[in-house]
């Protein structure tokens, strides 16, 4: 889960609002391509031991954050895309 201590946050805000303002800037040059890279980097760079342990652990993390993405921001998309366009039958 994404719900870290307020100290924690605070002390990486400031990179990740940074990293967030350079793929903005370069947002025509392929912005999937250039996320999927930092998230590549920050994985093989923090779970390099080469064991499944690691392995899993960084496949797990992904997991949750794919989820935790879809129950805050698709899930409340869908949900108006129903109400727009009507459910399926």
């Amino acid at each position: 889960m994404p719900y870290i201590k307020p100290k924690l946050r605070k002390d990486l805000d400031s990179t990740i609002d940074d990293l967030v303002d350079i793929l903005h800037y370069n947002r025509t040059d392929g912005l999937e391509g250039q996320v999927n890279y930092v998230f590549t980097r920050i994985l093989h760079s923090l779970f390099d031991n080469k064991n499944y342990k690691d392995y899993n652990a960084a496949v797990g993390i992904l997991e949750c954050c794919k989820l935790e993405f879809y129950r805050r921001k698709v899930k409340e998309y869908e949900e108006q895309k129903i109400i727009d366009n009507g459910d399926i039958e």
